[in-house]
């Protein structure tokens, strides 16, 4: 699959920062831009404060296609949203009264890019944002349905020297405004990790380790074991005393053996320490 270069609109430097900015107004674009907030104040005299509203929104920086959004969502495991949109969440807060907007109170869950992330409280990021990027988040906030901030964190880990990225949401579409860090990744080199055969072991085993804490890996391994003898056992008299049912149920104990071995595997600190040093994902225990 080919991957297109991203190109920023503007590269600036705040120290310590390097930062990419997706977000200028070309000038054929700013004419349309006048003429849309033109449109928007005459909907504004008419009484049509919703249709003014959404003719005046100025949706800027890169529209992220489905292949891009799958190769970000498979670099930043969460993502901090702020509290004016909730769609495409598969965990709903209690819905809010009718005069209050709905806003976000806990982590939840939404599929971006055909992965899942999880989706945390504007308020609580503590990922230092440089000026630059609080900028455009002033400017755009009255713009995009939301405003989110991914960062490279499995649950809840502080910063380092990692890159985040600022992303605005429009209807269903995303749009990459900014992202910065003190050396940036370019995006071919994330897209091919995230596409290699190590990148989606890596996504399976964040998957595991972000949405499956119920079983630990001594509770995977105990059932793999139990399936293990299990099979061996119904295999074993089957064949001895000659009875088809036995070695059946022996043959079916095997695929359950060989999925608990790996799900244990996959909850072990070595295979997740393996996963955040090839991905760049950030956990709890390095803060």
């Amino acid at each position: 699959m080919t991957t297109t270069a991203l190109v920023p609109a503007k590269i600036v430097s705040e120290t310590p920062w390097s930062i990419e900015l997706y977000d200028d107004v070309l000038p054929s674009q700013a004419l349309m831009r006048a003429d849309r907030d033109r449109e928007a104040a005459e909907y504004r005299e008419l009484g049509l404060t919703e249709l003014a509203q959404h003719v005046g929104r100025h949706l800027s920086g890169h529209l992220m296609s489905q292949n891009e959004l799958a190769v970000w969502a498979w670099r930043y495991p969460t993502m901090y949203r702020t509290p004016n949109w909730r769609a495409g969440l598969t965990r709903r807060q209690p819905k809010p009264g009718p005069t209050s907007p709905p806003t976000l109170t806990t982590a939840a869950i939404a599929r971006v890019g055909g992965l899942t992330m999880v989706v945390c409280p504007w308020d609580q990021l503590i990922w230092p944002v440089p000026a630059d990027v609080r900028r455009l988040i002033k400017e755009h906030e009255d713009d995009f349905t939301a405003l989110e901030i991914w960062v490279p964190e499995l649950r809840r880990a502080q910063w380092d020297t990692r890159s985040p990225i600022l992303v605005g949401v429009g209807g269903e579409d995303r749009y990459l405004l900014a992202r910065w860090a003190e050396a940036l990744e370019p995006f071919e080199e994330i897209a091919g990790r995230a596409r290699s055969a190590a990148g989606r072991k890596a996504q399976a085993i964040r998957h595991v380790y972000q949405h499956s804490q119920d079983m630990t890996a001594v509770g995977c391994a105990v059932l793999a074991l139990a399936a293990t003898a299990g099979a061996l056992f119904f295999g074993g008299l089957g064949l001895l005393s000659d009875l088809p049912e036995s070695t059946v149920l022996g043959f079916v104990l095997l695929p359950v053996a060989a999925s608990a071995w790996r799900a244990a595997w996959r909850r072990t600190e070595h295979a997740v320490d393996w996963a955040c040093r090839y991905a760049g994902w950030v956990r709890p225990e390095t803060r």
